[in-house]
């Protein structure tokens, strides 16, 4: 029984371990854009921003939290346009333990046709979700073309 669960602790320990080792500083000015704010939407008064909500392609391969701060590891193809990314997060609260909250990470192109395959971290700041309600929320992070949020939420905790 003893032998299981020192197992069991080592694959954890290893797995937190290779996680943290992803993203190797996250403070580093050189690895990803300007600090932004998330833009909070209620979609049930305010409509889906069908105008604003660019859904050019593009990859997410990492989410990490470093304080107050969402960093999110992307790839997307171009080299010829600047591209913008938005996070949009809806003001609808999933009220479950600890609560959860739904964000689309939008990206334009500019008309981009540049087929280079660019990687970048972007970074966003959290406060604007913080709450004295509940300490902790996690994210659902919706990825361009998919269905379902990007699992396992990460968990915001303030």
């Amino acid at each position: 029984m003893d032998k299981k669960i020192i197992i069991v602790m080592s694959y954890f320990f290893l797995l937190s371990f290779v996680s943290c080792e992803r993203i190797k500083n996250p403070l580093d000015p050189e690895l990803y854009e300007v600090l932004t704010k998330i833009n909070i939407v209620d979609f049930n008064i305010t409509p889906w921003p069908e105008n604003n909500f660019e859904i050019d392609p593009f990859t997410v391969d990492n989410i990490a939290i470093y304080k107050d701060i969402l960093i999110i590891d992307i790839s997307y193809n171009g080299g010829n346009n600047t591209h913008k990314f938005q996070l949009y997060c809806s003001t609808l609260l999933y009220e479950t333990s600890p609560p959860q909250r739904d964000l689309w990470l939008s990206h334009n192109s500019n008309n981009d046709i540049i087929n280079k395959n660019i990687k970048k971290r972007l970074r966003f700041d959290l406060t604007t979700l913080k709450s004295d309600d509940y300490n902790s929320v996690f994210l659902r992070i919706h990825e361009y073309g998919k269905s379902e949020p990007i699992r396992p939420f990460p968990l915001y905790e303030f």
